[in-house]
């Protein structure tokens, strides 16, 4: 987030903390696998990181994993990589939205209390 709070999109003057507004640049390309099954999402990420290693996996505190990739420097890289992992099963909504809300390593969902745990980290993969 670029700021506290930034105007909507359908009212400028109208201030929201989550609006394209106050969003700065995708650091992360951030897959949510909800629709394959729980069992095949590992597989679906030990394929993507054939192509960029990710940065981190959670579990979201329910039946998916979201992995986190660093974004390439390219746009066209960006687009190639997510036409592949929407085309294994990844949500579009975060692709579409980039203030899109995603989750959050170790916050807690507010529909079970569970704990979104951190399944995989790796810091060397993280890009300046």
């Amino acid at each position: 987030m670029t700021a506290r709070e930034g105007g909507t999109k359908k009212d400028p003057s109208k201030l929201s903390a989550h609006t394209l507004d106050n969003t700065g640049p995708r650091v992360f390309n951030v897959f949510d696998f909800d629709s394959p099954p729980s069992e095949w999402q590992p597989g679906l990420i030990m394929y993507l990181a054939q192509f960029c290693p990710p940065v981190m996996v959670l579990h979201s505190g329910g039946k998916s994993l979201h992995a986190w990739f660093p974004v390439f420097e390219k746009e066209s890289d960006n687009a190639k990589f997510w036409a592949l992992g929407l085309a294994l099963g990844a949500d579009v909504t975060l692709l579409k939205n980039r203030s899109q809300f995603a989750r959050m390593p170790n916050g807690t969902r507010k529909e079970n209390g569970k704990k979104q745990e951190v399944a995989f980290l790796d810091l060397t993969k993280f890009r300046s």
